[in-house]
């Protein structure tokens, strides 16, 4: 039997269920405007002057809670359900009647006080990157200056001219703020204003903003604690980022889809502090001398030899989209980093020779393919106790395809706790059936199939009962074998034993 789910602390389940009320109530405040609203402009009056009260009830309870560690996590997780339950929140769609912009503003204001109700100074964190209503982010910036402990902000694609006037307005309130992130409309006149009120900024995400160029750089030059900076696809000249890079002493990552081959050229100095590399590359061997630290490097459409990369002593993760393993020599790089890999990340990659990975990477922890074509030796015979099976304890592989079946040799990596696969017909019941009865996945935690093979009932079982220490499994919807009743009564298993088991549907 697999383990059953470990009793919550009362605190965690008291503030769970706050939280919930919480949202409860929000949802029940959306119901009944726009239940009023139906009945006429004076009902739905009526009702908003009760949820403004009930608003007012709310935020004061809220501030009797103590900080930390009750109030801060009640408001986070409270922020984020308001925000989805005003994302689906328009009555004037419903009710054109009450379309004119006397009502929008009502409706924008009790808006506004229902995110205030729970909005108090302690929120740390607000990520509203997946918030695509122009309506719910034009509430939330302008509510920024009720918040001037944010720490940490991240916007969605804000389009809206009146909401970036508004997030500059909002800026010089965001005194502690240290990371930034907004994608496509960021512009120089925002990070004026970052780097006059947000010295304090360590992260800035920018990438993709047309509107950001030259004429930001002496302004980001002011932003000496930057350690995380993106910029890349911006306006900003190759000129413009070598600055950037030669003078900001604390930034670790370089970021950059043009020519990264002239960025390291003429870079003023010895970049010490770089810890990642992400573009492409022509002359890998300009990388060590220049980002001799540098433990992460993600390659992007290469056609050259990186054989160069051997020289980087320090590099423990690899990826690379869109080559040839063979025009890239990737073995001969492989073969001196290798000791020192945890992570290898391959998409869109043709030729991988597997043996590589198995002889070379003794270390490697994370091994992820997708989209990719897999060669190996053709004797396919490999001694379990070579130490890159015992050390990889995650792989996911994703519509890959070639002679080489790699799948096969799932059953030899005898520490594997995490096994995504998706898009693979070769994963189906008799696959799963021969790879538990050769022993494998006796540590798995984690095992998803999605849109493999045929898969029914009798896998789901024999999963249960060979892999002990499963916590996730999945992705059921995808299993062509499974029917609703079979998932109905596994459903009913996993509940009715307490079973510590998540069920990916």
């Amino acid at each position: 039997m697999n383990k059953r789910k470990e009793p919550s602390s009362l605190e965690s389940e008291a503030n769970d269920k706050l939280c919930t009320m919480i949202r409860d109530v929000a949802i029940k405040w959306t119901r009944k405007l726009r239940s009023a609203v139906v009945k006429g402009r004076q009902h739905w009056l009526l009702e908003m002057k009760i949820v403004q009260e009930e608003c007012a009830q709310l935020r004061g309870f809220l501030a009797t809670l103590p900080v930390p560690g009750v109030l801060d996590i009640i408001v986070a997780q409270s922020v984020e359900n308001l925000i989805k339950v005003l994302s689906s929140f328009n009555n004037f769609r419903v009710v054109p009647r009450l379309n004119t912009s006397y009502d929008r503003e009502l409706n924008r204001n009790i808006c506004i006080n229902m995110l205030k109700s729970v909005l108090l100074p302690c929120l740390y964190t607000c990520n509203i990157r997946n918030v695509d209503s122009a309506f719910v982010q034009e509430i939330i910036v302008n509510l920024l200056y009720l918040n001037p402990k944010v720490i940490d902000l991240q916007l969605s694609v804000i389009c809206d001219k009146y909401c970036l006037q508004l997030l500059l307005e909002r800026i010089p309130s965001l005194i502690d703020l240290q990371g930034f992130q907004l994608r496509l409309t960021c512009t120089n006149a925002i990070v004026i204003k970052l780097s006059e009120y947000c010295t304090k900024l360590t992260k800035l995400f920018v990438e993709d903003c047309a509107f950001v160029d030259d004429d930001s750089v002496e302004h980001l030059l002011k932003l000496a604690n930057l350690v995380n900076l993106n910029v890349a696809n911006t306006s900003i000249s190759n000129e413009g980022y070598i600055t950037l890079l030669s003078r900001l002493p604390l930034v670790q990552n370089i970021i950059w889809y043009d020519d990264l081959d002239i960025v390291l050229t003429y870079v003023a100095r010895c970049l010490l502090s770089v810890r990642k590399i992400i573009g492409s590359i022509s002359n890998s061997s300009l990388v060590a001398p220049i980002c001799p630290n540098v433990k992460h490097v993600i390659l992007l459409s290469i056609s050259n030899d990186i054989s160069g990369l051997k020289e980087l002593k320090s590099v423990n993760a690899i990826s690379f989209f869109q080559c040839s393993s063979t025009v890239i020599n990737l073995r001969a790089a492989i073969t001196d980093m290798g000791s020192t890999l945890t992570r290898v990340d391959m998409h869109q990659v043709v030729n991988i020779d597997i043996d590589n990975l198995i002889y070379f990477c003794p270390v490697l922890k994370l091994l992820i393919i997708a989209y990719s074509q897999m060669t190996g030796s053709e004797h396919n015979f490999f001694d379990r106790e070579l130490p890159h099976f015992k050390s990889v304890r995650e792989i996911r592989l994703k519509q890959n395809w070639g002679a080489y079946d790699f799948c096969s040799l799932l059953h030899l990596y005898i520490n594997l706790e995490i096994c995504y696969v998706v898009g693979m017909d070769r994963v189906d019941d008799v696959f799963v059936g021969r790879l538990l009865t050769f022993g494998g996945f006796k540590h798995v935690t984690e095992f998803v199939i999605d849109n493999g093979g045929y898969l029914s009932m009798p896998t789901v079982q024999l999963i249960m009962k060979n892999c002990l220490n499963l916590t996730v499994l999945g992705n059921f919807r995808s299993w062509s074998g499974l029917t609703e009743n079979d998932l109905n009564e596994f459903l009913q298993f996993v509940r009715s034993n307490n079973l510590a088991l998540t069920i990916n549907l």
